[in-house]
């Protein structure tokens, strides 16, 4: 895995031109660039969200003043350069950043403090004082001390210290604004022992509170804020500040990158990247807490000054391993199945335009209706590219909270490759075309895998998704990576989802659930035999089946049904009584979609038990369906119940689960529901065309 990352990081440095030149400077610049935030603003009308926050410290005429800079847009994203601030115990040093909150509010105060800190600690350190001395410039040092001393205030309460934005200097507009806010009293910050939340309240008091006014017009704490802010001088970005900007990135570039080698490296040692020896990490710092090591025993918080023994890296390697990094983390992010995802590309070796058949992956993959769009357009583009027509990837599903450092790996999907990919997608297609799903907007997908097994809002009032994500991308793995998946669980699986859905009154009933259900359990099949699916004793069947429709359909998902009759006969069981429930419906066609509903899960329906009807019941069902169908006076196909019979003769002596029994009869339900939309609806397609 890491070494992907650093390929892909190679190849994202060598398309941006970082190996054509010599200049160290340039190469920082080009680095750096790569290691900003993706600027893509928010969707939706609230223009406060799209663009950025900057304040503005004007030195000729001594006032400040919060203003909304350019838009958050990929085309804005170098003038930016927004550099995402790291764990929330750094000092905050980069002067155009991701929103750092406190409170819900950009706290650019603390940003000129710190960054004085932060470089007066590194002068004062010998090791390191050298490189500061020659790469950054006393001047920057100098109009850091002089925005404080000319913009910020010291309050001080007992014997803490803070310097906080001087509200007295916001221009006329603003400090009226913050006049009008109620600020708070700071004899109960006193009360307060933690000297961070008194700088916390201190800072919502006095310095941001005013964004809230001016940005919101409004004094309560705003629900949205802005991705970017950044702190102007004169009315100038500090990378348009000639005499500023070498020193600006190049304390930028020590902090994400050179103080690795200069506080903490081993000197002469084997990269395990690249092999060559080389002053190498010595402790391991990467964003994402994982890594391929050569040793198999090797942890990390076991002994951190150790950890170079485990897994050591060189300078070149790091640099192209934290650009691959970041690329995927701005480029190659989504959610596939409700679970944040990390798609990594495995390249064999660095290349330019790579991104052309990896970014549709995950509209592919997310897909709700059909793939072959997806898949024809990656065609296209692969084709154009020249490059190979089957490539390789990885999925690295993840949590971390919004805010938090925290970075928790939940699965590793490794070794996908495309086009086995795209030959399983097609196992859905050909279903979808077969059974003309899309006459009846109805879908088949590996989103309905996710619906039709796993508790989501369709069928739980309350769930807590964190404790199916393990499950459902066990299940995608085994999917992908063709692993037996068991046929019971399955089942089981279907049939409590089912339930809920159907007990849930603010659902509908997804009457072709079943059917959709055999056509995945027949994918599942094609692609690896479940576990457990033909075990058991499947009865007999003397008499043949009239119906050609349902001959048709035992013969197409014949893993499922052929040669077990007693599926076979459960299958037929549930298409009387979808007859059954079609009469009692009728009755009720004049109702309202809400009483209508009510009404229909007062029907045989009804009868059913979803928690599972043992086999020794089956009988005492059969009578019971037999009786409604003589007080209804239902339609019966030819010789239907003596195939019913014959199928389901022994059936009480067998090992059949009560969850079997009530999944089969409901595929028949279910499936003879299909059959009656679809000549619906190719009837009124008919009568629409001779019109």
């Amino acid at each position: 895995m890491i070494n992907n990352f650093r390929v892909l990081g190679k190849s994202v440095l060598l398309e941006a031109g970082y190996y054509d030149t010599a200049d160290e400077a340039k190469r920082r610049e080009i680095f750096l660039k790569n290691q900003t935030i993706k600027t893509t603003a928010p969707s939706g009308n609230d223009e406060q969200t799209k663009r950025a926050i900057a304040i503005n410290f004007n030195t000729k005429n001594k006032t400040i003043s919060f203003t909304l800079d350019k838009e958050i847009t990929e085309e804005n994203r170098d003038y930016f350069f927004a550099l995402k601030h790291g764990a929330s115990k750094d000092e905050r040093k980069f002067l155009s950043t991701n929103c750092p909150r406190i409170g819900g509010n950009p706290h650019f105060g603390k940003t000129i403090t710190e960054s004085i800190n932060y470089i007066a600690n590194k002068r004062s350190k010998k090791e390191i004082s050298n490189w500061f001395a020659k790469n950054i410039d006393v001047n920057f040092d100098n109009i850091l001390n002089h925005i404080k001393d000319t913009f910020l205030k010291t309050v001080k309460i007992d014997n803490n210290e803070f310097s906080i934005l001087d509200e007295n200097l916001l221009i006329k507009e603003q400090r009226q604004i913050f006049k009008e806010v109620k600020g708070i009293n700071l004899k109960d910050l006193k009360k307060l022992k933690n000297k961070k939340k008194i700088y916390d309240k201190l800072a919502e008091a006095h310095n941001y509170v005013i964004n809230r006014k001016y940005f919101n017009n409004s004094s309560s704490v705003p629900n949205k804020f802005p991705d970017i802010a950044l702190i102007k001088i004169d009315d100038k970005h500090i990378l348009e500040i000639k005499d500023l900007r070498d020193s600006y990135l190049n304390m930028a570039y020590y902090d994400l990158f050179e103080r690795f080698f200069i506080e903490k490296s081993k000197e002469n040692r084997v990269c395990h990247i690249c092999h060559n020896i080389a002053n190498v990490l010595g402790e391991v710092s990467l964003p994402m807490k994982f890594y391929g090591t050569t040793n198999t025993l090797y942890l990390e918080n076991l002994k951190k000054a150790n950890a170079y023994k485990s897994f050591s890296i060189c300078k070149e390697c790091l640099a192209q391993v934290l650009t691959g990094m970041k690329y995927v983390e701005n480029e190659l992010r989504d959610s596939l199945f409700g679970i944040s995802c990390y798609l990594v590309p495995s390249l064999e070796k660095e290349e330019n335009n790579f991104e052309t058949r990896y970014k549709r992956i995950f509209r592919l993959l997310k897909n709700n209706t059909s793939y072959k769009e997806d898949i024809d357009e990656i065609y296209n583009l692969v084709r154009k590219s020249g490059k190979k027509d089957n490539f390789t990837f990885n999925l690295l599903f993840y949590d971390s909270p919004p805010g938090s450092q925290v970075f928790n790996i939940i699965k590793l999907i490794s070794n996908i490759e495309y086009k086995d990919l795209t030959k399983k997608l097609n196992l859905f297609e050909e279903f979808r075309k077969d059974y003309k799903l899309s006459l009846l907007s109805q879908n088949i997908t590996l989103n309905d895998v996710r619906y039709l097994l796993f508790p989501s809002k369709y069928s739980h009032s309350n769930y807590d998704a964190k404790l199916y994500r393990k499950d459902i991308l066990d299940l995608f793995e085994a999917f992908i990576h063709e692993y037996s998946l068991n046929y019971h669980d399955l089942i089981h699986r279907f049939i409590n989802i089912y339930r809920h859905r159907f007990n849930n009154t603010n659902t509908n009933i997804d009457q072709l659930a079943p059917f959709r259900m055999v056509l995945i359990l027949s994918i599942f099949y094609a692609i690896k035999p479940l576990k457990g699916g033909k075990d058991m004793n499947g009865g007999r069947g003397l008499t043949d089946i009239i119906n050609k429709e349902y001959k048709r359909f035992f013969n197409t998902h014949n893993d499922v049904y052929v040669d077990n009759y007693f599926r076979q006969g459960l299958f037929l069981l549930g298409t009387i009584i979808n007859k059954i429930v079609n009469k009692q419906r009728k009755s009720k066609e004049g109702d309202s979609d809400a009483g209508r509903r009510k009404k229909l899960s007062s029907t045989f329906l009804k009868k059913l038990n979803y928690d599972g009807i043992p086999p020794r019941r089956v009988g005492k069902f059969i009578a019971e369906t037999k009786n409604f169908v003589q007080i209804y006076d239902i339609y019966e196909e030819p010789g239907i119940w003596g195939n019913i019979m014959d199928r389901l003769q022994g059936i009480e002596m067998s090992d059949m689960k009560g969850a079997e029994v009530v999944f089969y009869i409901l595929t028949g339900i279910s499936y003879d529901a299909y059959l009656g939309m679809l000549y619906g609806k190719e009837k009124n397609n008919g009568s629409n065309k001779e019109e």
